[in-house]
């Protein structure tokens, strides 16, 4: 496949082609980075003790003792990203309930080209609860490629 057969219309091959982001998108990408920092940071910090506590009511072996920084470190790190992953799935949500979107049409045609042989989705049901947290719900149709919002339940109201 040559690179003006890209699939995605890019110069190269596999990378996206480039678009500019609305007010409204990059309003709503900030509050994800911001809100998933939110939750890593306690969550790390929160494991700090939980390690310095084992450490020190003497319960860790010698070498979490001798090695305690990389023990810090290490488990601060971990739960952070723990912390900043677990918002995935809410900023999913509110990047598929913006209107008229180029970013959402980008997630949408990422997840439609990783479909597997069989034909169905991979990942899109994953990242989206039975039991939706918000009012409306927005849930892409496989027939029309489109991706309208509905009020309740999947499937409709």
């Amino acid at each position: 496949m040559s690179e003006k057969d890209s699939p995605r219309g890019s110069g190269q091959r596999g990378q996206p082609t480039p678009f500019t982001l609305t007010e409204e998108e990059k309003s709503v990408l900030l509050e994800c980075r911001r809100n998933s920092i939110a939750r890593g940071i306690p969550l790390g910090i929160a494991t700090v003790i939980a390690v310095r506590f084992f450490i020190r009511s003497g319960m860790a072996p010698f070498h979490v003792q001798r090695w305690s920084l990389f023990y810090y470190t290490g488990g601060f790190l971990l739960s952070f990203m723990a912390g900043v992953g677990s918002y995935r799935e809410k900023c999913f949500q509110k990047i598929m309930a913006l209107e008229n979107s180029t970013l959402k049409q980008q997630v949408i045609d990422r997840f439609y080209s990783q479909q597997s042989p069989s034909g169905q989705q991979v990942g899109l049901e994953k990242d989206i609860d039975e039991e939706p947290s918000s009012e409306y719900m927005c849930v892409p149709d496989t027939t029309t490629r489109t991706t309208p919002c509905t009020q309740g339940h999947l499937g409709g109201g």
